[in-house]
């Protein structure tokens, strides 16, 4: 790439369109914070019940439950009974079969509409789990079909299912539906990350790879971080999904501007066309197309010999041969430890004390100033070291946050820094 100038007006077009997919995918990866917080709730009224939700929790339900069950008999009179919660009269209760929910912070959100509550609250959990499973199913498909077919197509592939999936998502008749269609997001969002990427760093020299995949990493935050607004305005999870749709919708229409990678064209033999965009690549970058087109033309061929020699049976199973067994098992450990760390406290962050919009904010925030740093150690000490360090820190900041007092925002969030290292 250093013939047609490995950083320029080209790269950047490129780079625009792939922060775009970033944007989309965090954006989404942790809208369910917002889909599915905690809320009040308590067993329904009657339709005919002209009394308070006051009135209603101090007659029909037991002081120590009063969000699952109710007594299985009550008397509107009671509503008068000064101690009527403080009897010792053993009353029989019945589990809630309908509920209502305090909607002074948000107005509709997934819980509210198939009552993802009591008995059925693991459902939410299961929605996050499928979620994360769609990632593995990206790794193992549209990887696998970017090497064999081209990076344009699946990405374009991975986009139309996202884009499908994520209006599915929004117009979800049931839970299941809802559940599918989020696995589907996220193995479509999933491919535009991680082939996008791959993209990305195949049209750019190699000194430019990290600041490069900074830009992509931080684009990923600021998807995050539109979220807190995007909840607070909307208040509602159908509206959210439909607006955190738009970017895969503005992606889909950008794909014009998307070029096969000249590497993997290379690498399949079809030199003509990858000549076409490289040649392309430097008439943008505005570089003397007569000398170009002959050092491209020597280097294509330089490049087509030295793969004939290379073998080109090349799998998955090549990973584990044993001069790659151990760092393969390495990393695969690391990033499934730093996967669960992670998402594990990003989709809980509503679990916090205070206000759920300025909690997120802040714990999405630490995340610019994490990897900035993460990208400037690893540029001055290698990754070997800075990957072990942080680890260590982060799994140290973990522990600690769980004793944290309730309302030590400050100090959590102090902590919350060292742990988001890992990210980097």
């Amino acid at each position: 790439m250093e013939l047609v100038k490995g950083h320029g007006p080209w790269q950047w077009r490129m780079l625009t369109v792939v922060i775009i997919g970033f944007m989309f995918e965090g954006l989404n990866n942790m809208a369910i914070v917002f889909f599915a917080p905690n809320l009040d709730h308590w067993c329904a009224r009657p339709p005919d019940a002209n009394i308070s939700v006051q009135e209603w929790k101090k007659i029909a339900m037991p002081p120590s439950d009063q969000h699952c069950s109710m007594y299985k008999s009550f008397n509107v009179s009671d509503i008068f009974e000064e101690n009527l919660q403080n009897s010792s009269t053993k009353r029989e209760t019945v589990t809630c079969s309908s509920w209502e929910y305090d909607d002074s912070t948000y107005q509709s959100t997934v819980l509210s509409e198939w009552d993802l509550v009591c008995h059925r609250e693991w459902l939410v959990s299961l929605s996050k789990s499928v979620y994360i499973a769609g990632f593995f199913c990206s790794a193992v498909t549209f990887t696998y079909l970017a090497d064999k077919y081209g990076r344009k197509p699946a990405l374009i592939v991975c986009n139309i299912l996202a884009v499908i999936s994520s209006i599915l998502c929004a117009y979800s008749t049931s839970f299941t539906m809802f559940a599918v269609a989020r696995f589907c997001l996220a193995t479509g969002a999933s491919g535009i990350e991680k082939i996008g990427f791959v993209l990305l760093m195949e049209i750019i020299s190699p000194e430019f790879r990290a600041t490069y995949a900074l830009a992509t990493d931080l684009a990923w935050i600021t998807g995050a971080l539109c979220l807190p607004a995007i909840a607070w305005f909307l208040r509602n999870w159908f509206w959210m999904q439909i607006v955190i749709t738009l970017p895969s919708i503005i992606l889909l229409a950008c794909f014009w501007l998307i070029p096969e990678s000249p590497r993997w064209l290379l690498a399949h033999e079809k030199a003509d066309e990858a000549m076409k965009i490289l040649t392309e690549a430097a008439n943008k970058n505005g570089l003397d197309p007569v000398i170009t087109n002959f050092e491209l033309k020597e280097a294509i061929s330089k490049s087509i010999k030295a793969n004939e020699n290379e073998d080109k049976s090349v799998n998955i199973l090549q990973l584990f041969k044993p001069e790659l067994r151990k760092r393969t098992c390495v990393i695969w450990f690391v990033w499934c430890v730093t996967t669960f760390m992670y998402y594990g406290i990003s989709y809980n962050t509503n679990e916090f004390v205070g206000n759920p919009f300025i909690n997120f904010t802040l714990y999405i925030l630490v995340e610019f100033p994490a990897s900035l740093i993460a990208v400037a150690v690893m540029k001055f000490k290698g990754r070997r070291i800075p990957e072990a360090s942080y680890l260590i820190v982060g799994a140290a900041a973990c522990l600690v946050i769980n004793i944290i007092p309730d309302g030590k925002i400050i100090i959590f969030q102090q902590l919350q820094f060292y742990f988001l290292l890992l990210k980097g």
